[in-house]
């Protein structure tokens, strides 16, 4: 089992191995249009599949707003 922090909210996984994309899978109504923080390094998106979360690790996930 696995705890990982999203937006300072706990979330439980079951198997011992989830990366970023499973484990923002779990939030409802996802916008696509996010910056995501594995413990305050932002990761690019295009490495969300390839990035391996342990225990405790703490994403933080930031939408993206265009304004003037």
């Amino acid at each position: 089992m696995i705890n990982i922090y999203i937006n300072d909210k706990l979330f439980n996984f079951d198997n011992d191995s989830v990366n970023i994309e499973e484990a923002v899978s779990k939030i409802e109504n996802m916008p696509n249009n996010v910056v995501i923080a594995l413990n305050n390094s932002i990761i690019q998106k295009d490495n969300w599949k390839n990035t391996m979360l342990k225990n405790d690790d703490k994403l933080m996930i930031i939408r993206i707003a265009c304004g003037g």
